[in-house]
């Protein structure tokens, strides 16, 4: 005492735990190398192809002069053909068909109506008497109004008999020109048209 401090060791230790205030030793962390494994590889194999793909031949390149001719026009633009020279356009119209000139086709001219249709004819009065009925029993059974008219008509019912005719035209026809006389040529001629 009296101030003048003095230590003194003390040598008591105190119970705190299994465990706690023990000292190991304590391995050091290992590095994980996969990450660099796995990236360095991939960066190998984009280099590789990256090398074969440069070191690959390509397309080769003559250095003989080309025997074609230029083509006076370019006819592949996609320019709009109505800005193009005369020329261009035959040229192009010529070899490529493109730019030609097309006249719009002109509008066809309305149909025309159909024709109208003749008026039907008027029908025929119907006939004074029908001639083929009652034929066979006509001087009897018929009228003489209706005699009349079908002897005018048809040539039936007629009280008087016809007269015969001059010539017989069907008779020597086959030797006409030699056989006829020229009374019954002409007469043939122009009532029989033979």
């Amino acid at each position: 005492g009296g101030g003048c401090g003095d230590y003194i060791q003390e040598t008591t230790y105190k119970y705190v735990g299994c465990g706690a205030g023990e000292f190991g030793m304590v391995a050091p962390k290992r590095l994980n190398y996969t990450c660099m494994f796995i990236g360095g590889g991939l960066g190998v194999l984009v280099l590789v192809i990256l090398l074969v793909l440069l070191l690959l031949p390509g397309t080769t390149t003559t250095t003989t002069p080309m025997t074609t001719t230029a083509l006076p026009f370019n006819c592949m633009t996609m320019d709009n053909p109505d800005m193009w020279t005369a020329a261009k356009k035959a040229y192009c119209c010529a070899h490529g068909g493109k730019g030609c000139t097309t006249t719009p086709a002109p509008t066809p001219p309305p149909p025309t109506p159909p024709p109208t249709p003749p008026p039907t004819p008027p029908t025929p009065p119907p006939l004074p008497y029908d001639c083929s009925a009652g034929v066979a029993n006509w001087e009897a059974g018929w009228s003489d109004a209706k005699k009349t008219w079908c002897c005018a008509h048809g040539g039936q019912g007629c009280t008087t008999p016809k007269p015969p005719l001059p010539y017989d035209c069907n008779a020597g026809f086959n030797n006409w020109q030699a056989g006829w006389s020229a009374g019954k040529k002409a007469w043939c001629c122009t009532h029989a048209a033979r």
